[in-house]
């Protein structure tokens, strides 16, 4: 086993290396731990995990890292902790939370005679029972490494934590909102961002707020108050005014929970 996590980590490192774009400098002692430099002055820290890890753990470790401004990414050896493809699955607490950080997905990694791969496993929630369908995804695109903070609603997992992902990013149009369509661009109606999962990132919460990941505080409460002089249902005659101004209220409660977490 130790082999195989040795070629893992000499693929992923390679992979890494060559997305000069993305990767300014990675660092590793040989162990299963990988550290990630990004370009935006960002850090990453990948665990190749061979063992289970209870919920606690995961949470310990989430703790540790966003205290340091580490972004956490987990990718786990597939054939032996992660479910078989193309089947029905009842995920367990630990693999639940980690659905949780990394949107619907598992990273997962394996090895075959001399080549090895890193992946996501997807879990498709089913319309009815509790089990998920599995499928896997093609090899990641390490020049797609990115970090996020999110905001976890989950109940061993709650709040907010610093996370590294794989996924390619939904494409911006450079002032931290995602791109619309011509025809949504057209309208007076700012975009709606869903905030009911259990996973939201900060920046869907500025989003709501029509503004950008860097604002300030002075900022946001001038946002705040300028959408609530617009949606407030006492002014407003939209019919979905309540929805939009309930939206806006919990965007600017957790953006100022954030601030208060950074003093």
């Amino acid at each position: 086993m130790r082999f195989d996590v040795h070629k893992v980590r000499t693929y992923l490192v390679n992979a890494l290396n060559e997305a000069a774009d993305t990767v300014a400098e990675v660092r590793h002692d040989g162990t299963d731990l990988i550290l990630v430099d990004l370009t935006t002055g960002e850090s990453v820290i990948i665990y190749l995990i061979d063992r289970l890890m209870p919920v606690q753990e995961i949470k310990t470790t989430l703790t540790e890292n966003t205290a340091k401004n580490l972004h956490t990414l987990f990718v786990l050896w597939s054939d032996m902790l992660l479910p078989q493809e193309n089947r029905l699955h009842l995920p367990e607490d630990w693999m639940d939370a980690l659905l949780t950080l990394y949107n619907g997905k598992i990273y997962g990694y394996d090895s075959y005679g001399p080549y090895a791969s890193v992946f996501p496993v997807h879990f498709t929630r089913q319309s009815a029972g509790l089990e998920y369908f599995i499928t896997y995804g093609d090899a990641v695109n390490a020049a797609h490494l990115h970090c996020d903070y999110v905001h976890v609603e989950a109940r061993d997992l709650k709040g907010f934590w610093r996370v590294a992902d794989f996924a390619e990013r939904v494409q911006s149009n450079g002032n931290g909102r995602q791109r619309r369509s011509d025809s949504q661009q057209n309208t007076q109606e700012p975009p709606r961002t869903n905030l009911h999962g259990r996973r939201t990132t900060l920046a869907a919460y500025f989003e709501v707020l029509e503004l950008s990941a860097d604002a300030d505080r002075g900022a946001v409460r001038q946002a705040y108050y300028q959408l609530a002089r617009r949606y407030h249902p006492d002014v407003s005659g939209s019919p979905d005014s309540t929805a939009r101004m309930q939206q806006i209220n919990e965007a600017y409660q957790r953006i100022m929970a954030h601030f208060e977490k950074e003093v």
